[in-house]
C-alpha cells in the first residue's frame, strides 16, 4: 500500500514538473503581460497558461491532502500555499468573483 501511495505522489509531482516546463516554454517569448492581450494568439496562450497553473495548483493541493501536509513541511523553501492560492485566484476570476488578474 505504501509503495502505491509513494508512486501516486511521485507521478503527481512529475505531472507538476511537466506542466510547469510546458508553461515556461510556451510563454518564454512573452516579455510584457500586454502581449497576452493584444492578439487572439496571445489570448490563447494566456488561457492555456491559466489552465496549466490551475491544474498545477489543484495537483499541489491534492498532494498536500494525500500526505496530510507532511511532504510539503519537509520543503519549507517552496511556497506551496502560494501555488495553491494562485489556483484559487484564477478559479475565482473565471467564476466572476474578481474582475481581473492584473
Amino acid at each position: 500500500m505504501q509503495s502505491i501511495y509513494k508512486e501516486d505522489v511521485t507521478d503527481m509531482l512529475r505531472f507538476i514538473e511537466m506542466r510547469t516546463e510546458l508553461a515556461i516554454n510556451r510563454t518564454s517569448h512573452i516579455t510584457d503581460y500586454n502581449q497576452f492581450l493584444c492578439s487572439p494568439e496571445g489570448m490563447d496562450i494566456f488561457d492555456a497558461t491559466c489552465m496549466r497553473l490551475q491544474t498545477i495548483g489543484e495537483t499541489t493541493k491534492n498532494i498536500d491532502n494525500m500526505t496530510k501536509g507532511a511532504l510539503f513541511a519537509s520543503y519549507p523553501q517552496i511556497a506551496w500555499r502560494s501555488i495553491i492560492g494562485l489556483r484559487n485566484i484564477i478559479a475565482e476570476v473565471e467564476q466572476g468573483k474578481h474582475n481581473h488578474l492584473f
